[in-house]
């Protein structure tokens, strides 16, 4: 029988350990953050590998404050020990493999009956965990939901056992104020959307809109890497195939969210080798992949990491769901942005991007670009038939200037 550990053993353990896989997004052990506050003068023997996203997760955490060495995925730049990993989502069990942890701590429900436990809100790298890491302990938290066809895991394979009582990371509100400019985008994109297509989209405040506004369709599915709140309004207005389970890798949204899901068949957490997986999504007929980006220059390439030399975001998984939709039998990728930022003063639609820029996507992989002002469709087009279809849907305050630049 595993052992039950006390708040001041779970300490040790980690005292005990110099090698770190601290999970992120809704997966991030909050205990772990609760009980380490006070303790970060004690934690520099550890190196740490981190899959916290930027926007989910605070960074400022007594483990990476207090660590020797961190790395990670996405951009920290408060943090000088810490490095950043350039790689998409589906690279990240790969590098933990690499990095073989002594010690991960995994949220997890209570054990059932049987001693089986779910992975609560986020199966993302659970399972790359328990078959890399030297010791994995399983923080059991009866707030988390318990989703009935979810990845069970019989509580023997976990080296420790921890009974948490921490409140789970919770998705803070895009808020309730009017937004003319995302609505419009939102209409834009349902617009290209069949009755029985595959979703998969990112968060943020023009996802959530595109979700309100897809509650018109019908029989849709959903495989996305992670899925929030906003998905309840589409399950409950009965435009989800019944068919088909809500296929993700982790959850995110309010307590009250959490609390609706316990208990649900129609919900599906796996690990990220399964939905972020090239030969499984190559296999979804209709696959409709909507996402979001900072910059499209009139190529059709996407930058989603940054507009200066200070990098705000990563690749995730935005790479490898938009091939996937560009590939497709009966698919799209699609890329949904404002016209501009700066409050108007900056174009996101650019002539080209900056040499100091990332690619994000290729413009290989970007079937359709949405704004406000339209739907540029890049499917067989020329360089100048493209970048003409993109000038159209910038703001009219930029096109002259984006004529000019024009291939």
């Amino acid at each position: 029988m595993i052992e039950n550990l006390t708040a001041a053993a779970l300490t040790d353990l980690l005292h005990e350990s110099t090698r770190l896989f601290l999970p992120g997004t809704t997966g991030e052990p909050l205990a772990l953050r609760n009980r380490l506050e006070e303790h970060e003068d004690s934690l520099g023997h550890l190196s740490v590998l981190t899959n916290f996203v930027a926007g989910l997760n605070d960074f400022a955490h007594p483990v990476l404050t207090g660590a020797m060495e961190s790395a990670g995925f996405f951009p920290a730049s408060e943090l000088p020990a810490y490095r950043q990993i350039i790689a998409t989502y589906s690279g990240i069990g790969r590098q933990l493999a690499q990095f073989a942890p002594d010690i991960t701590f995994v949220p997890t429900t209570i054990p059932d009956a049987r001693g089986y436990v779910g992975c609560g809100l986020s199966a993302e790298f659970v399972r790359d965990a328990l078959e890399t890491s030297g010791r994995v302990v399983a923080l059991a938290n009866p707030a988390l939901p318990r989703l009935i066809n979810g990845d069970l895991i019989h509580r023997d394979e976990f080296s420790a056992i921890f009974n948490d009582e921490a409140a789970p990371l919770a998705l803070a509100s895009g808020g309730t104020d009017p937004d003319d400019i995302g609505d419009e985008i939102a209409r834009n994109v349902v617009s290209l959307v069949d009755d029985g297509a595959a979703i998969q989209c990112g968060i943020g405040k023009v996802p959530s809109l595109f979700l309100k506004h897809l509650r018109s369709k019908k029989r849709l599915r959903v495989h996305s890497g992670i899925v929030t709140e906003s998905i309840r309004g589409l399950v409950e207005a009965d435009s989800i195939d019944r068919e088909f389970p809500i296929v993700c890798a982790t959850i995110a949204g309010s307590h009250a969210f959490y609390c609706w899901l316990d208990g649900r068949e129609d919900f599906l957490l796996n690990p990220v080798r399964h939905t972020h997986s090239a030969s499984i999504l190559s296999r979804i007929e209709k696959f409709v992949a909507v996402n979001s980006a900072l910059q499209v220059d009139l190529l059709g390439q996407v930058n989603s990491e940054g507009f200066g030399a200070k990098p705000i975001s990563a690749p995730g998984g935005l790479p490898e769901f938009c091939r996937a939709g560009h590939q497709s039998s009966g698919g799209c990728s699609i890329i949904a942005l404002p016209s501009t930022a700066s409050r108007g003063k900056r174009s996101r639609i650019v002539s080209s991007l900056a040499s100091t820029l990332p690619v994000t996507i290729a413009r290989t992989d970007v079937d359709f670009v949405v704004t406000e002002y339209g739907i540029a469709d890049l499917r067989a087009k020329t360089a100048s038939e493209r970048a003409a279809e993109l000038v159209a849907i910038a703001h009219p305050d930029f096109r002259a200037a984006l004529i000019e630049a024009a291939p």
